[in-house]
């Protein structure tokens, strides 16, 4: 139940930043597999998906309710799977809703919610995965990108499939920020997203060289050109990555200029199991590389092109890199003629190739229109993120070499003999939820790869030992009483497999403690620092405080000119609103103002809102505060409103949260003290002036500043924390009068008086709020 109202909240998140009349958003579901057609929970879930869609057609589509579907699938009994699943999981959720898009079939889907009759001529579908993200304006300028008559697909019968045009557009996929920072090994994994060819998008070889990409699972395509080319194409229980199978025969194109965002899997075994799924998907599609292919109706001539037929061919290559580099740096420590260094060295490079290269480019390439300093900082930083990812990819080569060779392995052997469980699946947030936590299921999930690094300590050794035994004739178990140079390569060999070997050997604990919820590092300012930005805050502060009043409408002015004469903008606009409102609540948080002044002071300021002229519940972007008249040319700014918005989220978040705070004045003692600093500052630049005070000045002056030391002392110290606020008031007053005796100018301790008498009555406000 939960996963469903969290896809729905997703929906209604793409809805949100893709709003248009002729834009639908639909949840193709299935039930998760199961050993029978249905389970106790199925009622209460396909119940809480439909309540959550017709909430939300109730909300943004009433009287309509053609903005949100629901097109849920029953499970059916798979025999080559032995469970009960939805036909053909993701391929067959889209071959079926295409089906019911043209003819209305509705046999397929169980539940349907929603008006059809608005999506029955539906021309393009955006497909995306339950954890992809489509950004503002992303599904306009896919719809209008494969809408261009450059790119309109054209299908030939004779070839059976798209020969130009698109009928599927890819956009560029890059990493999602939250899923990005939920543990190390994703921080760092998704900080280059272009060397991972299998979970994103940037740049395509095929599409620069030949016109072409490859798809991969999320992006747009054109229903009729789409069915042509791949309806009744393929046979049952056979293909489990179509995605890459379909780009071929629809043709999809790359478009790097539009994006989409998906989530990064946060641990590392839950990304080794993806990317066992991946390869399992890649290698069932090798009989499509033979003359002859699965058809629905039996085999069929291939009508792949040969540039289809090497993609497929490439993502074999690419599955069996880690294999043949493990297999490499072996034999370079036991076969291979020359030095061991020099083996694991060439197979380290040939390992960081693409980081080295993207890094080699980076560096040549001279930044126009950019600060150089700016540039080359941001290339040192990804040059540490590459070095990170080199140094993973290091560690984690063997397991990746029995992931690939076990994916391998046991497709073959499905293919070839049982013909069974080609499907098998789990969806990605599914593995995320349920994969287990502990330290000890790491190390049971990953002892393969400690086994082999085992086995390769031993298998070397030995041979290392029987090649000795071989050459010298007196053994010895001291290397320095060796011939040189067996003595030499021993040592070679065993700075070059030892320093590895325990790298492998310690891989699960490095993925356990990557795989840990990522704590972000807390920068805390040095208590000098911490003084001066308080002093700051409160200087900000001060021009609300002052400025913000009856006169302006209780609404923020626009700015305050002090040279060449003191002019204060009777204006404002939303973003000055937004300021203002979280101002007051950060001047709450610092201990500026009490709880009850910045209700007010937030009252005031809503009654002034409500008072303001709207375009369709949108304040316009410029008010005069004589009397909130719009002030002309009357206009609405997306930049104001955005601003606006955001402060109303962040100060709704912090009101909510004050009633939850701790009763204390150690915020408060914290900008009295701020504030007498302020003024003991000012006070000392006016006693260092030489403005020929009289003595008598310079005696009340020393005065002043010997009374705001003792408030300083009375409101400092932790072991004062306790005592009340009133033992700063008496020197505060005593300060204020000498001040005030005459005896200096009062236009020069103006500003000195000002603050003083600010935090007078800061004190009294909390000490009649202690006594209610």
């Amino acid at each position: 139940v939960d996963a469903a109202r969290e896809a729905i909240e997703n929906l209604e998140v793409q809805f949100l930043a893709n709003r248009d009349a002729h834009l639908h958003f639909a949840i193709l579901s299935d039930f998760t597999d199961s050993p029978t057609e249905t389970r106790a929970e199925d009622a209460s879930i396909v119940e809480a998906a439909v309540r959550a869609v017709r909430d939300l057609n109730d909300t943004y589509a009433a009287g309509t309710h053609d903005a949100f579907y629901l097109f849920h699938r029953p499970r059916r009994w798979n025999a080559r799977q032995g469970v009960w699943m939805g036909w053909e999981r993701k391929r067959g959720k889209l071959a079926e809703f295409n089906r019911y898009l043209r003819d209305g079939t509705a046999g397929a889907f169980s539940v349907i919610v929603g008006d059809v009759d608005a999506i029955r001529h539906a021309r393009y579908v955006i497909t995306l995965d339950a954890d992809t993200v489509l950004p503002p304006d992303a599904a306009p300028h896919l719809i209008g990108a494969l809408a261009h008559p450059l790119n309109r697909a054209v299908y030939d019968p004779a070839r059976g499939r798209v020969v130009r045009g698109y009928g599927i557009l890819q956009p560029r996929v890059a990493v999602s920020l939250p899923s990005a920072y939920r543990s190390r090994f994703a921080a760092i994994h998704s900080g280059h997203p272009g060397v991972d060819p299998y979970t994103t998008a940037v740049s395509d070889v095929y599409q620069d060289l030949y016109g072409e990409g490859s798809f991969t699972g999320k992006g747009i395509y054109d229903v009729d050109a789409f069915e042509q080319a791949t309806h009744g194409r393929f046979p049952e229980n056979t293909l489990l990555s179509h995605d890459l199978i379909e780009g071929n025969y629809a043709r999809a194109g790359l478009a790097t200029d539009i994006t989409v965002y998906d989530d990064y899997p946060a641990r590392y075994l839950t990304h080794a199991r993806r990317k066992h799924r991946w390869i399992r998907g890649d290698w069932q599609l090798l009989r499509w590389l033979t003359s002859r292919v699965p058809g629905p109706d039996g085999p069929e001539p291939n009508r792949l092109s040969l540039l289809s037929r090497w993609k497929i061919l490439d993502n074999l290559r690419r599955s069996t890199v880690e294999i043949a580099l493990l297999a490499f740096l072996i034999a370079g420590w036991t076969v291979l003629p020359g030095s061991p260094v020099r083996w694991t060295l060439l197979g380290i490079a040939a390992l960081a190739a693409p980081w080295i290269v993207s890094l080699l480019l980076a560096l040549v390439r001279l930044p126009i229109d950019k600060s150089w300093w700016a540039y080359y900082a941001a290339v040192g930083r990804d040059a540490v993120t590459s070095a990170q990812q080199v140094a993973l990819a290091i560690i984690f080569l063997p397991h990746q070499a029995w992931i690939s060779m076990d994916a391998i392995l046991r497709t073959l052997w499905r293919l070839v003999v049982t013909k069974r469980r080609l499907l098998e699946w789990q969806p990605a947030s599914l593995a995320e939820r349920l994969a287990s936590k502990t330290t000890r299921s790491v190390w049971r999930a990953m002892w393969p790869a400690v086994a082999m690094a085992a086995g390769v300590l031993v298998v070397v050794s030995a041979l290392a030992l029987a090649r000795w035994s071989v050459g010298s004739l007196a053994p010895t178990p001291w290397i320095g009483s060796l011939p040189a140079e067996t003595s030499a390569r021993l040592w070679q060999l065993a700075i070059s497999v030892v320093p590895l070997v325990a790298l492998w050997i310690a891989s699960p604990a490095v993925a356990d403690s990557l795989s840990a919820p990522a704590t972000p590092n807390r920068l805390r300012l040095s208590p000098v620092r911490r003084l001066e930005a308080l002093r700051y805050a409160l200087l900000h502060w001060r021009y609300f405080d002052r400025f913000v009043t009856a006169d302006t409408q209780w609404l923020a002015p626009d700015n305050f000119q002090e040279d060449p004469s003191p002019v204060l903008a009777m204006r404002t606009s939303p973003t000055n609103i937004g300021l203002q409102l979280l101002a007051t609540a950060s001047a709450y948080d610092l201990g500026f103002i009490t709880v009850e002044d910045m209700t007010r002071r937030l009252e005031l300021a809503f009654r002034s809102i409500e008072r303001l002229r709207r375009f369709r519940g949108h304040l316009y972007n410029w008010y005069d505060l004589h009397d909130l008249h719009v002030l002309e040319p009357a206009y609405i700014s997306t930049v104001d409103s955005g601003n606006l918005a955001g402060h109303l989220i962040a100060l709704r978040q912090a009101c909510l949260s004050i009633p939850d705070e701790p009763v204390g004045d150690g915020r408060v003692r914290r900008g009295l003290e701020t504030a007498c600093r302020i003024a003991q500052d000012r006070l000392r630049e006016l006693s260092s002036a030489d403005d020929g005070h009289t003595p008598d000045a310079r005696r009340a002056l020393a005065s002043a500043d010997k009374e705001l030391t003792l408030a300083l002392a009375a409101l400092a110290g932790p072991e004062r924390r306790a005592a009340p606020l009133a033992g700063a008031a008496a020197p505060l007053g005593r300060a204020l009068g000498a001040l005030e005796s005459g005896a200096a100018a009062a236009d020069a301790t103006a500003p000195v008086a000002e603050w003083i008498r600010w935090g007078m009555r800061r004190i009294a406000e909390h000490d009649a709020l202690h006594r209610q």
